[in-house]
């Protein structure tokens, strides 16, 4: 959610209100249209994925930090 209105917050920056908002209700639309809990990740998929997301994009703060407001500051 916080990434979500990052990106939202950052898209207005650069001029793009319309296409940010758009991306953010199409967002939220497809996790409501594809939570479907009989698609529920293994364990050692979501460790994969936990692992590696934070290897290479850090932490939450570094992500909001860095691939959100890191043009904006």
């Amino acid at each position: 959610l916080f990434l979500s209105v990052g990106y939202f917050i950052k898209g207005l920056y650069n001029g793009y209100a319309f296409q940010s908002l758009r991306g953010l209700f199409d967002g939220l639309k497809m996790c409501v249209q594809y939570k479907n809990p009989s698609k529920v990740l293994s364990v050692q998929a979501r460790k994969y994925i936990e692992d590696n997301d934070l290897t290479y994009r850090g932490t939450f703060l570094d992500r909001i930090r860095r691939e959100v407001f890191e043009k904006i500051g």
